[in-house]
């Protein structure tokens, strides 16, 4: 084989070898590139409350210092509109006592009721019901 065919196929073979590399430093460049674009995107759509005050309370967000993540959200009411809360709640506390008293005495009637209809059968039931009637 002439030396001349020898030295362009060394040539050949030395330009294989570069082009390769340099097509896997391309592809390695791409791929770190896709990964921090994902990590960028990630952070960007994390949640980040932006607090809330209004006549009746405020929010309040507690965010962990070290994630940056959510992991409380609530509402504080203000003094006057907790007062007026605490105070309805009592109010409408005692009604229904007295209302959760007028159910248990009116289930008691109608268990009562129950009662005196399965004592009777379903005819002397008819027959008085129909002598009221």
């Amino acid at each position: 084989m002439p030396i001349g065919a020898l030295i362009g196929a060394g040539a050949g073979l030395l330009g294989s070898v570069l082009g390769g590399n340099a097509a896997e430093d391309a592809a390695n460049t791409s791929a770190r590139a896709q990964l921090e674009a994902a990590r960028i995107a990630a952070e960007a759509q994390k949640f980040r409350p932006v607090g809330v005050t209004t006549r009746f309370g405020a929010s309040d967000f507690t965010m962990d210092p070290t994630t940056g993540y959510l992991t409380n959200a609530g509402y504080n009411l203000s003094p006057d509109v907790a007062a007026a809360r605490d105070k309805f709640l009592n109010q409408s506390f005692g009604q229904g006592m007295s209302l959760g008293e007028q159910g248990l005495q009116g289930a008691q009637s109608l268990f009562g009721l129950g009662q005196q209809y399965l004592a009777q059968s379903p005819q002397e039931a008819a027959q008085q019901y129909c002598a009221a009637s």
